[in-house]
């Protein structure tokens, strides 16, 4: 699909015209579209041809509160969306250049001359992009934003039109046309959902195994998740809206300490979830909610004229206000069905807690058995994404030392970069190699060596912050990151691990014993003044190799020593 162009024109049609029926063409497109992505990328194309745009970004809300990039329309070709993969709008910084914008209609526009922008600049919110035709009007900072809204007002969504080709704010006709884009585009996102949960909900209702495994093989993504928090956020979603409860609340295990942790939730309230996710529950407080009494099918059905919560599971739950307009027989704020979800050998995994059914009404049992066969699909992709965790933290551990390996290392600089980026600090790095460790292997033998090894990460991980980031880089060599420490901190530290180092005894077998010296690099990269925008894998690379750079410097001065960074 396409949308119309000045070519597709008919004789005599004026340019009013011409969006005129651009308008009626992308409503009469909004009962075909079938793919949320096919419909974002339509609208982002008919923003540039029709309004006249050499750029235009659409950003959708994810559940964690964030703006994420969907798709990027580009006259030029000069931009690639992989540009935008790791761009990310918090609501709250929305919020912010929401307050200081000025208003174009409903549109936002942010002037790129301002404080705000040029800070948003530095901290990666706002890309500069290059525009087609010089001009004193549009700078290369400067945003549009056209908010996509839910039916109960909220924004779900950014239409971001960039490189105006005239080099000039929307004129008003312009920019009603460019905000009635956004309102059908809304609609049709509504519409989209709207038909999505629909037949989700009529296969949950029809409890049919198969309909339930096809329903979850339109998301097979879901169970390749490396975040499992992200595919428990969607189970929560998809259980709410396909089962037809408002509120949703997952639980799962956490048995080391015989205790159930609120992962995920649907329907509460910031405040409720961030007070829930902070109240880890007994497994012997919760069990009151799940007494033979209540047990329906392999769920279990509290329902208040039955049963009496106690009170310290009444402090550890999110109730609902209640219904003054309640009546014997309909749901209550009080109740509740807890689903379990069951591991392949029995094992409870967690439970599901749903509450407020949209009908008002309690659900029957094969309403309640087809829940369960969803929470049985829930169940397999917690298994699977923990099997995934648990066979990439074996790929990311030393397994002499069990510290963290190279691997490990790079992904957690480049996060840890993005949040010192955020508060404005320093980073460092060091990189440690331990001098004439091969005469150790030699002699010794390479079991002696490994022993060293340990000593050796033990005084380390005694000298560090908890903050901070110690790995095995390769052999002798390990690195440590120093988050918020700028240069003068980092070579105290450094300072001070090659005199641990040099000054304590390695005792090895026979009652022998070893002394041992270190050379260290030290870098730093003092992220308040650095812009990251982009991708921050060159910025670690870089990091990584000047605290390399300089520990060769500091093999090449003696050895035994630490050696800044140029």
């Amino acid at each position: 699909m396409k949308p119309a162009t000045e070519d597709q024109s008919r004789p005599g049609e004026s340019r009013a015209l011409l969006q005129l029926r651009s308008l009626l063409d992308l409503a009469q497109l909004l009962q075909r579209f079938t793919e949320e992505q096919e419909l974002l990328s339509f609208i982002a194309a008919t923003v540039c041809d029709q309004i006249g745009f050499g750029l235009c970004t659409i950003a959708m809300l994810d559940p964690d509160g964030i703006f994420r990039p969907r798709v990027l329309h580009d006259r030029a070709a000069t931009h690639s969306s992989t540009e935008l993969d790791e761009y990310e709008l918090p609501q709250e910084r929305f919020a912010q250049i929401q307050g200081q914008s000025e208003r174009l209609g409903n549109i936002l526009w942010l002037d790129g001359r301002t404080e705000l922008a040029q800070k948003f600049v530095e901290l990666g919110f706002i890309v500069p992009t290059s525009p087609s035709v010089s001009s004193s009007e549009w700078h290369p900072s400067s945003v549009l934003f056209s908010p996509l809204h839910a039916p109960n007002g909220e924004v779900i969504g950014l239409l971001c039109p960039d490189d105006p080709l005239d080099g000039k704010l929307p004129s008003a006709d312009r920019a009603i046309l460019l905000e009635t884009f956004a309102l059908l585009g809304s609609a049709a996102l509504e519409l989209l959902r709207a038909r999505a949960n629909a037949t989700a909900q009529l296969r949950i209702l029809e409890a049919q195994r198969q309909q339930i495994a096809q329903l979850f093989a339109a998301s097979t993504s879901l169970k390749r998740e490396s975040q499992l928090d992200d595919m428990l956020a969607t189970i929560v979603q998809t259980m709410a809206v396909a089962g037809g409860f408002k509120r949703v609340a997952l639980y799962l295990s956490d048995d080391a300490r015989d205790t159930l942790l609120v992962r995920a939730t649907y329907g509460l309230s910031a405040e409720e979830d961030r007070r829930l996710r902070e109240t880890p529950v007994p497994l012997t407080t919760f069990a009151p909610l799940m007494q033979p009494a209540m047990r329906l099918s392999r769920s279990y059905l509290y329902d208040h004229r039955k049963f009496q919560i106690p009170d310290e599971l009444a402090a550890t739950m999110s109730v609902p206000d209640e219904d003054g307009d309640w009546v014997d027989g309909q749901w209550h704020a009080l109740d509740s069905l807890n689903i379990p979800l069951i591991g392949r050998e029995e094992e409870l995994l967690g439970v599901i807690s749903i509450d407020e059914p949209t009908s008002g009404t309690f659900p029957d049992l094969s309403h309640i058995e087809a829940l369960e066969f969803f929470a049985d699909q829930c169940a397999e992709a917690v298994l699977q994404v923990q099997q995934y965790r648990r066979l990439t933290l074996i790929a990311e551990t030393d397994a002499l030392t069990g510290l963290p390996n190279r691997r490990a290392l790079t992904a957690t600089l480049r996060s840890t970069m993005r949040e010192c980026r955020d508060r404005r600090s320093s980073i460092s790095a060091l990189f440690v190699d331990l001098d004439h460790f091969k005469d150790i292997n030699d002699s010794h033998g390479h079991l002696q060596g490994d022993q060293v090894l340990i000593q050796i990460v033990n005084m380390l991980r005694s000298e560090l912050r908890r903050s901070d980031y110690l790995a095995r880089f390769g052999g002798e060599e390990f690195v440590v990151l120093l988050p918020d420490t700028d240069e003068l901190g980092a070579q105290e530290v450094a300072e001070n691990l090659r005199k641990v180092i040099s000054t304590t005894p390695i005792a090895l077998n026979h009652d022998l014993t070893l002394s041992i010296t270190a050379s260290i690099g030290v870098a730093t990269m003092n992220l308040g003044t650095t812009s990251l925008r982009g991708s921050t894998q060159r910025f670690a690379e870089n990091l990584l190799r000047m605290s390399d750079e300089a520990m060769y410097r500091a093999k090449h001065s003696g050895r035994n020593t630490v050696v800044l960074a140029q």
